[in-house]
């Protein structure tokens, strides 16, 4: 298991497909979902430009998506839901802030390359607009900048995620009452995600945190082709080591999929026919195994090898649920920086001196035959690298003693004993 992964975790059900009649085991992930919501295609501009193409963060996008499935999955892999759609845009929020060695560091975790700051933020926010206006799909996601009262974030800071991720500034008071800061970011999360994610942080933060950077996202998305509910049976899964009973959809529709030895996958449409769900269905490796050789090499050669045709399908009913927190993840993938003292985070603020004290995502998915409902929601905690000078409050008012001394070599000069001054 990597590090910082969080135990907080309700399994459910991993996915099952049937194609004319092949029975086969594997797990569907908003990872992988996410990652076929991307727009595939050439940088759409010169590498560092800043640019509002959502074409310029696709290539990042997929690599960042399928690093993080692969860290926070490990080799032993689990029933599991993350949206690297959230993750990357809370991400992008911080990167904003950076300077210096810091801001490479996030960049490198997000497999950006040569996109500056402002070309990510300004490609992702594109990309958010254009899947806001599909047909038939409900995708919302919204931002929010909560800082503590006396903390004041710097305006360019403010002005540029409110012209990339729609942010809004909340002032809050995490060091007074720590308690209403938290639950004014949760229910910002719960109202973004439309009630399917009430609590992103479950207790209030410490209280030398100054500013929580959040990301929410909600998905509703029918099927072109839904599965009838009369349709729905019990039927076997078989999981490792042991054989499950869960309910299963069934149906017939026409969709790209391909099956060959060691694995099947099944693209399902939803409507309109851009977003789609892709299922990878390993045969011979374990699902552990396959999510650790996923490269975007990997899947682009995978989505080229789907041809069109009639499929059978059976696949479990989901109701996946994960809490991760994502410090050693991302560590490992090369923000480290970002969360020691060393942290120059001072884009976003000039004072206090910032660093990053957790990393947090809470994800829900559920697949039915209707369709997916999704959403999930991203903390950025940023807290104080030391506390504030204490404030000591002293009355010399008994007998006391007077040395007048030499710091350097401990001569004392003077001395006394005061006894009625």
């Amino acid at each position: 298991m990597a590090a910082g992964r969080s135990a907080e975790r309700r399994p459910r059900a991993a996915a099952r497909l049937s194609l004319t009649g092949t029975l086969l085991t594997g797990t569907l992930l908003t990872g992988t979902l996410l990652v076929a919501m991307a727009v595939a295609g050439p940088l759409g501009t010169a590498a560092g430009a800043p640019s509002s193409s959502p074409a310029v963060v696709a290539p990042s996008e997929q690599a960042f998506s399928l690093a993080l499935l692969r860290g926070v999955a490990g080799p032993a892999a689990s029933d599991l839901v993350l949206s690297p759609s959230s993750l990357e845009a809370a991400l992008s929020m911080l990167e904003l802030g950076a300077h210096g060695a810091t801001e490479t560091g996030i960049a490198t975790a997000l497999q950006s390359g040569t996109l500056t700051a402002p070309a990510l933020a300004a490609s992702l926010g594109a990309l958010r607009n254009a899947l806001s206006k599909l047909p038939g799909i409900e995708i919302d996601e919204a931002d929010a900048l909560f800082a503590e009262k006396g903390v004041v974030p710097r305006p360019s800071y403010v002005d540029a995620l409110a012209a990339d991720f729609a942010a809004v500034l909340h002032v809050v008071d995490f060091a007074g009452d720590p308690s209403a800061a938290v639950g004014a970011v949760n229910a910002f999360v719960d109202k973004a995600t439309k009630g399917l994610i009430p609590v992103l942080f479950p207790s209030p933060l410490e209280e030398t945190t100054r500013v929580v950077l959040a990301d929410a996202v909600y998905l509703n998305a029918k099927w072109a082709t839904p599965f009838r509910r009369a349709a729905t049976a019990p039927g076997t899964f078989h999981g490792p080591g042991a054989n499950e009973t869960v309910a299963f959809l069934h149906g017939s529709l026409d969709a790209r999929f391909l099956i060959r030895p060691g694995l099947t996958a099944v693209e399902l449409p939803y409507t309109g026919g851009r977003l789609a769900a892709l299922v990878l269905e390993p045969t011979s490796a374990s699902i552990g195994a396959y999510v650790g050789a996923l490269r975007p090499s990997v899947l682009d050669a995978t989505v080229a090898a789907l041809s069109s045709g009639s499929v059978e399908l059976a696949i479990p009913k989901l109701a996946l649920h994960s809490a991760e927190s994502l410090q050693g993840v991302l560590a490992e993938l090369g923000m480290g920086l970002a969360f020691t003292d060393g942290a120059d985070l001072s884009g976003i603020t000039a004072s206090p001196r910032l660093k990053v004290a957790v990393v947090r995502q809470v994800a829900t998915l559920n697949l039915d035959e209707a369709g997916t409902t999704a959403a999930a929601a991203t903390g950025v905690g940023i807290i104080a690298t030391a506390l504030p000078a204490a404030r000591a409050v002293i009355d010399i008012d008994r007998p006391f003693v007077l040395l007048v001394r030499d710091r350097s070599s401990g001569a004392v000069v003077f001395e006394a004993v005061v006894v009625r001054p």
